[in-house]
Order: C-alpha cells, then structure tokens, then sequence
C-alpha cells in the first residue's frame, strides 16, 4: 500500500512540475504578452520618429538618419509580424 502512495505522489509531482514548464512556454505566446510586445515596439517607434523629427528640424546634416531609419523599420517589421501572430 505504501508503494502505491508513493508512485502516485511521485506521479502527480512530475505531472505538476510538467504542467508549470508547458505554463511557462506558452505564456510568452499568449494574446496579452503579443500586445505588450506590440505597445512597446509602437513606443520605441514614435521615440525614434521624434528624434529624427528633431535632427531634421534642427538641419543637423541628417547624421543617425540612416541608422535610426533601419531601426524603425526593423522594429515596424516586428511589430507587423506580432499582429500577425494574434
């Protein structure tokens, strides 16, 4: 009887420490993760339409422009992609 308890308990450990990992993976997946990854990519967005905004304002020569445009592409890129995703 003894055994029985404790291959069930053993049983129901390894089944709870599986059910957190499999929690864990997909929680980074989930809609409400996709739409905080989204809102932070959008606001890194606009910060980097600002700055260009001000070089260009300030005629500072257009020096940054093309690394900072690469940015924004890449993080609109993104963020196509994570809509994608919902």
């Amino acid at each position: 009887m003894d055994i029985v308890v404790l291959v069930c308990s053993i049983i129901a450990a390894v089944t709870g420490v599986a059910s957190l990992i499999v929690a864990i993976l997909t929680r980074h997946d989930s809609k409400r993760s996709l739409l905080k990854q989204i809102e932070k990519k959008e606001h890194k967005i606009n910060k980097i339409e600002n700055q260009l905004f001000l070089q260009r304002r300030s005629n500072f020569g257009g020096w940054g422009d093309g690394e900072l445009k690469m940015k924004q592409d890449k993080l609109q890129s993104e963020v196509d992609y994570l809509k994608k995703l919902l």
